[in-house]
């Protein structure tokens, strides 16, 4: 597809036995979405499946396939932004199409760029943009609607539900956007508990990209803005009222994700910095310049 000015700006995902690469693209006129299998050893193309599209507005440094495509080892699930609407389809291992469901439109400045998720039989995708937000569940096998779950929408946030597992407790599916931090009970949707973002009076709502953390006990979410505006805090889901236990509000990342390592937070923020700091504080251990700011 070089040849026809393919961009291959899309994310991608390994499958569990580490043998093939899957990415989403698109073609640099807009025209054409593509899913692309690589071989993991050498990177050679083993198939690709093209989806027409549109060019759609974008923002500048966003692509048309800035998502990245989930595995059960069965099936891939993509979402997939023609320009002006949003769908989540699912292919077998050989990019042959299994079912779609529509998602809607898509309303923000930035376009889409969320990423759907597999686990125990459910698709789990957060459309969240400026107009409206909500956390959908589909069965992997059909493509039915299993639940849904509305959010409050402010601005549109990105991140992937992702799943949590405590000593003692059933597994949660956790979700992390500028309205609210949510638990949820993956099979059904019901709200296990919620932490409401409070921002201070004056200060803008900031945006989620990637999804929150666990360390230490805790659940760190970070989030910003294209003008600067940074904000981290760690939320602890023991207590009976899961409540703050400490924030941050520069030198912490807006689009890159952190990283958790033992009790240890590492990040790179707008301004070259790295930082490992500690989970249970937030206070910085290390702090070192890595790359130009930008």
């Amino acid at each position: 597809m070089e040849g026809e000015g393919a961009r291959r700006k899309g994310c991608w995902f390994t499958d569990h036995r580490g043998r093939q690469v899957y990415l989403q693209s698109a073609t640099a006129d807009g025209k054409t979405r593509m899913l692309i299998a690589l071989n993991a050893t050498d990177g050679k193309t083993l198939w690709t499946k093209e989806v027409p599209g549109d060019k759609g507005k974008p923002h500048a440094k966003n692509s048309l396939a800035s998502g990245t495509p989930a595995c059960d080892g069965t099936q891939l699930y993509c979402a997939w932004w023609d320009g002006n609407a949003v769908s989540l389809v699912a292919y077998d291992m050989k990019g042959e199409e299994k079912w779609q469901a529509s998602l809607g439109g898509y309303v923000s400045q930035h376009g889409p760029g969320f990423s759907p998720m597999v686990h125990d039989g459910l698709v789990f995708v957060n459309v969240d943009d400026d107009e409206h937000a909500e956390l959908i569940a589909f069965d992997a096998k059909t493509g039915q609607k299993k639940w849904f779950a509305p959010r409050k929408h402010v601005r549109a946030s990105y991140p992937t539900p992702f799943l949590l597992e405590r000593p003692g407790k059933a597994v949660e599916l956790v979700l992390g956007t500028t309205t609210a931090l949510t638990s949820y009970d993956p099979a059904t949707g019901k709200v296990n508990w919620e932490y409401t973002m409070v921002w201070p009076k004056g200060d803008m709502p900031l945006r989620v990209i990637g999804h929150p953390v666990y360390a230490a006990g805790l659940l760190v979410v970070y989030c910003g803005d294209g003008g600067g505006s940074r904000y981290m805090a760690a939320i602890d889901p023991e207590k009976k009222t899961p409540a703050k236990v400490w924030d941050l509000k520069k030198d912490t990342p807006y689009v890159p994700c952190v990283l958790v390592k033992g009790d240890r937070l590492f990040w790179i923020g707008d301004k070259g910095i790295a930082t490992c700091a500690e989970a249970k504080t937030g206070k910085a251990v290390w702090a070192e310049r890595v790359l130009k700011a930008t």
